[in-house]
Order: structure tokens, then sequence, then C-alpha cells
């Protein structure tokens, strides 16, 4: 089997590197977050980001395909049977890291926010 190309060699270090950064911020909150071992293995046994209540799969390159990268964290949770919530944590070239999750996990995550907020900070309904 040939060598990858060095444009392939590059884009896994690109990944790889982004892994190890969304990790790195993460452990802020959550100590435990760590590069997860699917890429070795094939990829579906570990989210990109492991140790944290989510199952965090990773995108980084010129134009990241957002949708794509949320439906296959669902689709490898699935595959794994892990019950964590699903996040594609993306970043396009140059730009900002972005978050996208379901809105039902949203909403889930915004009522333990407000139920948590001082009744005097929370906007009048």
């Amino acid at each position: 089997m040939p060598p990858p190309s060095r444009g392939r060699v590059n884009s896994r270090r690109k990944g790889a590197d982004f892994e190890l950064y969304v990790a790195a911020k993460l452990r802020a909150v959550w100590p435990a977050a760590r590069r997860g071992l699917g890429q070795a293995r094939g990829g579906a046994e570990a989210a990109d980001v492991d140790g944290t209540p989510w199952w965090i799969q990773t995108k980084h390159g010129k134009r990241p395909n957002i949708t794509a990268a949320m439906r296959q964290a669902v689709r490898d949770a699935a595959a794994a049977h892990d019950d964590r919530p699903p996040v594609a944590i993306t970043r396009a070239t140059n730009g900002p890291v972005l978050v996208t999750m379901m809105l039902s996990d949203w909403r889930a995550l915004a009522a333990v926010f407000e139920s948590q907020r001082p009744a005097s900070t929370k906007a009048a309904a």
C-alpha cells in the first residue's frame, strides 16, 4: 500500500491537534477530558474527546461539514451503545470554534443553567 499523500498526513495531524486542543480546553471543567482512542482503532469505539458527559466529535479543516459531523456523532454514539448526548465541535481554518448539539440537549442544558441563576438576573417572562 502506498504511503498517504502529504495532504492526507497534514489533514490527520490537523485533526489530531484539534482533538488535543479541545480536550485541553475542556479539562478546566472535566479534568479527565482527553483525546479518545477511537482513531487508532477504527473510529466508532470512542468519542474524539473522552472523559466528559458528552459524546464529542471534532472536525477541523477548510470548510468542515457541521451537519455531517453531528450525524457522525449521533451514529457513532449509537453504534458504541453510549447514551451520552452527541456534540460536534468544529473549526474552519482561522475561524472560531463552534459547538453544535441537538435542540433537546441544549434545552436541558439551558434549564439547568436557568435554575441556578439568581431570580434578580432572570429575564421577565
